[in-house]
């Protein structure tokens, strides 16, 4: 299964404070197989992964898909 994360990273120093060069819009992909019964990251398909190109939640191409919106407390 591949996975594509998109987030926003912000942190505190080790003084406290704010990040001065938080991350946003960052994206990262990984792929992952299920063997002896939990999800490990695999590199045997490296060279089929991509990113896509557009997400919209709304948008029924996505939705077609298989994309789905993981939601999170605000």
């Amino acid at each position: 299964m591949q996975i594509w994360l998109s987030y926003d990273r912000f942190a505190s120093g080790p003084k406290g404070g704010t990040d001065e060069d938080p991350l946003r819009g960052a994206t990262i992909s990984f792929v992952v197989k299920w063997e002896d019964g939990a999800w490990k990251f695999t590199d045997k398909y490296d060279k089929l992964g991509d990113f896509p190109v557009a997400y919209e939640p709304t948008s029924p191409y996505a939705w077609s898909d298989g994309w789905v919106q993981v939601r999170h407390a605000n």
